[in-house]
C-alpha cells in the first residue's frame, strides 16, 4: 500500500515535488470532486470505489512513471486505493 501522510506532510510533499513529476488523484466520487478539489487534481470519474481497479489498469503506464499522491474525505478510500 501507500504511505499515509499527515496534512502537513502532504502539503510539503506537494510543494517540494515539481508539478511535472507528480500525479494528484482525488479518489472520492465524481460528485464530491465536482463540489471542490485541489488545484491540478485528477478526477478518476468514479461513482463507486470498486471502479478504482479499472482506472488503475487503464492508466498504469502513466501512474507508474510519476509520484502518485491521492486524497479522499475520510481516509478509507485512500487506504483501499493505495493497497491496489
Amino acid at each position: 500500500g501507500g504511505k499515509h501522510l499527515t496534512p502537513l506532510e502532504f502539503h510539503k510533499a506537494l510543494e517540494e515535488t515539481p508539478a511535472e513529476e507528480v500525479i494528484l488523484l482525488d479518489v472520492r466520487n465524481s460528485y464530491e470532486y465536482s463540489i471542490g478539489h485541489f488545484q491540478g487534481a485528477i478526477d478518476p470519474e468514479m461513482r463507486h470505489t470498486v471502479q478504482w481497479q479499472k482506472y488503475v489498469r487503464e492508466h498504469a503506464a502513466v501512474l507508474g512513471e510519476k509520484k502518485v499522491m491521492m486524497y479522499c474525505t475520510g481516509g478509507i478510500r485512500c487506504e483501499k486505493a493505495s493497497a491496489f
